[in-house]
This record gives structure tokens, sequence and C-alpha cells, in this order.
């Protein structure tokens, strides 16, 4: 198979006014107002998604007026038109808003090099996005996943190459069944016959959260024109939101979007009851770990059950503290509420779309839509089920 992946390009640009916004000192129009959900839990500290009435002013750092001296700061998603709130929330309603003066620095920063790029929330590393081909003597190569996904102590969560399921790789999407027409065109679960080539990563940063977006194509030698060159399957595009923490909790949004580039494109997952593939989790298993879903605590592995998210609670290295990864399902995911396939040994996957597999046509994207709620001890206190709710009050605009 070729592995020649392209040189990564990787673009940082700071939160603040772009050519021709406004700026500090500037007056938005007289129409720039917000709407701030009815709903948020009371003393509700993680981001908070609120839509601007009417038309979106220009600029990316606001201030939104409420019961707060300084009122709240928002910082907006140019790529969505969603404003993104953290702190002490004004109440629902509408809101006027105004340019941030501009003292609100930037809370993260990317490092890349010839692997991928590693984003850190002050000095502390969040998360690494693997842009080049990795492997194992060779063997399971896979790019365009995370991996290590970090806790607030700094403690790694995820696992990659774990010893019982080497093509298990941190945080990953895949799927077993890839076909083009009546032909298989690989299997990207096990890493056979297929190759996610990453062309481009960007950072955009911010005072309440940073955006890395990376765009992929689908490769298999299974799949070549007549010169004998791999045609491109499908295009992936990935944005990862890492939110501000708050003292016991992290927020990291996915959203990923599939489109086909050639026809007949069908994705399914194991050729079994399970039906395992898609957005996975692969945690490091420990010997006191525990699964929640939203029918409680599960003693024995989950398959095939729905639930809108879940939770793997443990200790993480040394040190004997706990730390928990809670997976959340945004309403707008194709299946709502999703199946499961949840393992004490370490691998959280949402299965979709299961043993069956579906159309991906061209011209009609496939997007999935993710919430990872890092929290700092188990999951009696990381409030899951809020976050949850929260979650699916978040418009489902696409890029």
């Amino acid at each position: 198979m070729r592995r020649n992946v392209k040189r990564v390009a990787v673009l940082a640009l700071l939160a603040g006014p772009a050519a021709g916004c406004a700026g500090p000192g500037q007056e938005l129009p007289s129409d720039a107002r917000v709407r701030v959900p009815a709903g948020v839990p009371e003393g509700w500290s993680s981001p908070v998604a609120a839509a601007f009435e009417g038309r979106i002013p220009q600029g990316r750092v606001f201030t939104v007026a409420g019961d707060t001296p300084n009122g709240t700061l928002a910082q907006l998603d140019p790529e969505t038109g969603i404003l993104w709130l953290m702190g002490d929330l004004p109440a629902a309603g509408v809101h006027s808003v105004k340019p941030d003066p501009g003292e609100a620095a930037p809370a993260f920063r990317m490092v890349s090099d010839d692997q991928g790029a590693l984003v850190s929330e002050g000095v502390r590393p969040v998360l690494f996005y693997q842009s080049a081909p990795r492997s194992l003597d060779g063997r399971y190569t896979r790019a365009g996943y995370v991996h290590p996904l970090y806790g607030l102590d700094g403690r790694v969560l995820t696992h990659d190459f774990p010893e019982d399921h080497y093509h298990h790789r941190g945080i990953f999407w895949a799927w077993h069944q890839l076909w083009v027409g009546d032909q298989r065109a690989g299997d990207p679960w096990l890493t056979k016959d297929f190759l996610t080539e990453v062309e481009d990563v960007r950072f955009f940063d911010g005072p309440l959260f940073s955006v890395l977006e990376a765009s992929a194509r689908w490769l298999s030698p299974l799949q070549k024109d007549e010169a004998g060159e791999m045609v491109p399957l499908v295009r992936e595009r990935v944005r990862i939101h890492v939110f501000r923490s708050t003292p016991d909790a992290q927020v990291i949004d996915f959203h990923i979007r599939f489109r086909a580039l050639v026809d007949g494109i069908r994705l399914g997952g194991s050729e079994n009851p399970r039906g395992y593939s898609g957005f996975t989790v692969r945690v490091h298993a420990s010997a006191d770990g525990r699964i929640h879903d939203l029918s409680g605590i599960q003693e024995g592995d989950r398959v095939g059950e729905s639930s809108p998210w879940a939770d793997y609670s443990g200790t993480f290295g040394l040190g004997g503290m706990i730390s928990g990864v809670g997976m959340l399902t945004h309403p707008s995911y194709p299946e709502f509420p999703p199946r499961w396939l949840l393992r004490h040994y370490g691998m959280q996957n949402v299965a979709f779309p299961g043993r069956h597999p579906v159309d991906l046509p061209r011209g009609q994207p496939l997007d999935l839509r993710h919430r990872l709620v890092i929290h700092r001890g188990g999951f009696e206190g990381a409030e899951i089920a809020r976050h949850q709710k929260v979650y699916e009050m978040v418009p489902a605009r696409s890029f």
C-alpha cells in the first residue's frame, strides 16, 4: 500500500477581530442580539450554545450583557454561526452583545511535528492528533485519530496498540465494511487494504475554545484507476472543539463529516450481531473501571443496547486518582439514541450502522457529532446526564 502521505500544513489563527470586523471600541449594529437558551441547569459552567437574533455580526470574541457587572465572555465559531458562552450565564432570553475589549487572551496553543499536532491548554496537554501514518512494525497502520487524550491531572486516558486489539487506536472512527458497488474496498477497522491520508491540519485559537480542523481522504489499493493510482473514495473532514476546562471537567466536541467521492459507497459494521464500527474511544482499562449508561451501572459488557451517552471511569496511572470519560451523542445522529458496544477491557463504541451497511450517496454527506466530557473523579459527580441535556440544545449546523 502506498504510504507517502502529503506533508501536513498547519495554520494557527488567534481569535480576535478579523479584517473588517468590529474591534475594541467599535459599535456593533443595533440589531446585534443573542438568545440564551432556556433549560440550562442553574450554576452551569460548561459551554452553552447561544444563537444570534437576526444577522450574525462580524467579530470573534464578545461580551453578552447580563446580571454580572462585566457580562459573560462569548466566542463565535464563524463556520457554524454558534456563539459559545462559558462562566456566569445571563438569564434565558435575548441579550445585547458588544465586542470584547481585547483583554481575554487565547487559552490554547498547538505544537506540530512530523507526526501530528499537540493541543495544550496553557502548559497542560489535552490531546494529540495523529496525522501521519503510525504502525507497529509495519502493521496496523492508521492515521487521522486522537492519542493520547489526557485527563485533567495529566494522566493518559486512551490506549494505542493495546495487546488485545492492536488495531484499536485511541479515539478513532472506522468501519469494517467499505463497499464500492459490489466490491469490498478494504477493512478500515482492521487497517487492512486501507489508509486515511491526512492532507491538511488547521488550528484556530481563542479564550473559550480552540478548533483543530483536519481534512483527509480515504484510499484503498483495491480501488485504482487506469494509471494504477489509488482512487480517493471518501473525503473526511473533522473539527475538534477543545473548550476551556473548569475545575472538574473539560468538554471536547467532535464533528466528523464524510462525503463520497465515487458512486456506490456503503459503510457497515462487523458482520455479526455486535455490529461494531464507527466512533470509538479505547481507554486504558483499570481494575476498578466502571461503565455507566442511561440504564445505570453495568456489571457486565453492554452489547447492542441504546443510550444517548455512556461513561467510563476508573484509576488511570499511578497515584490512585480517579478520572473518567463521558461519551455523548447529538440528537442529529443517524440513529438516536444509538446502540453501543461497551467493554470493560476498554473499548467504548457507538455501533453505527451495525452489521447491515448503509449508503453514502454522492452529494449527501454523513455527519457524526459527539461530545466527550473529561472529568475528575468518578461518575457520581460528573453530571453526565446534565451534560447530555445541554449538548442536545446545540444546533446541528454544518460547516
